[in-house]
């Protein structure tokens, strides 16, 4: 992980998961993979662009509501779990990236930062 760009992984708090919920039920009916017990889905943003104090603040207003929210800085551990990821090829629109980079320049009021989503 590079210095100046910020990673923060965003997970929806039980009874909030409801994307998980769906995929939990999904693949176990839809792909029947009868022995999977849980789902989880992380959002993962890497902001550039911006500075440490700038980032403390939007992480909790702008990329997170902390009633719903769990909240990851930095490398995420699976322990030993599986897990993939998903997004955006380049050139595709990624509407959640660019929502979160529209609302952290309104609040920096500086140049929008480059934010990827996954």
């Amino acid at each position: 992980m590079r210095k100046d760009i910020f990673t923060v992984f965003v997970e929806k708090k039980p009874n909030f998961n409801l994307e998980s919920e769906n995929l939990l039920r999904d693949f176990k009916h839809l792909l029947r993979i009868d022995d999977l017990k849980d789902v989880r889905v992380i959002n993962r943003y890497d902001i550039e662009g911006i500075n440490e104090s700038e980032y403390k603040e939007i992480k909790n207003s702008i990329l997170s509501e902390s009633n719903i929210d769990k909240v990851y800085d930095g490398d995420l551990k699976f322990g030993g779990r599986r897990a993939f990821s998903v997004e955006y090829v380049p050139g595709q629109y990624d509407q959640r990236a660019d929502s979160a980079a529209q609302c952290i320049q309104i609040i920096t009021q500086k140049e929008m930062p480059k934010v990827k989503s996954s």
